[in-house]
């Protein structure tokens, strides 16, 4: 089990030990990109074939529709994503950013997501993003969020268990 945090962690202490991860990956080793609130800028970076993980932009500030959510992400975006193995990723600590009605809306539009990733069999990236030592998840209890957020028993287990390739990301 793997986790992308953004501080170099030491595996001998005490406080990381015990969360059941075998290893740590800092954020800037991987090709990560932000997706923000310009579909075609999206469009852009899921085109390039280089990228291993699109994180994406779930914006509170867009409004729902009657019968979905802005999620900001689209089929479209989803199957270029596919196209070029570039997995969708998800940080646990922007859920604990938010709270209230705002987490409420951004766990939805994390569900919207998952299932389009689910039918369209695109591999998905659980981390906890830290910053620092107090911000590590166990590996548990990401992988039950991932669980409860739609994935499949074995989809949450690949969400938090990938390995680094030469050029890029490789998933099990």
């Amino acid at each position: 089990m793997i986790d992308i945090v953004q501080f170099p962690v030491d595996m001998k202490d005490p406080l990381v030990s015990h969360l059941g991860f075998n290893t740590f990956l800092l954020a800037r080793d991987l090709r990560i990109v932000y997706g923000g609130s310009d579909e075609l800028k999206n469009m852009r970076m899921l085109n390039n074939p280089s990228v291993d993980i699109f994180f994406v932009p779930h914006a509170l500030s867009r409004r729902d529709h009657l019968h979905w959510r802005s999620s900001g992400v689209d089929e479209t975006m989803i199957k270029l994503a596919k196209k070029h193995s570039i997995a969708i990723g998800f940080r646990f600590d922007l859920i604990l950013q938010v709270d209230g009605v705002q987490r409420a809306q951004l766990l939805g539009r994390i569900m919207q997501t998952i299932r389009l990733c689910h039918k369209y069999n695109v591999r998905m990236v659980l981390c906890s993003f830290a910053t620092d030592v107090y911000g590590l998840r166990n590996a548990s209890d990401l992988q039950g969020l991932g669980r409860l957020l739609g994935m499949t028993p074995l989809e949450a287990k690949q969400a938090i268990s990938f390995t680094r390739k030469h050029l890029g990301v490789r998933f099990l």
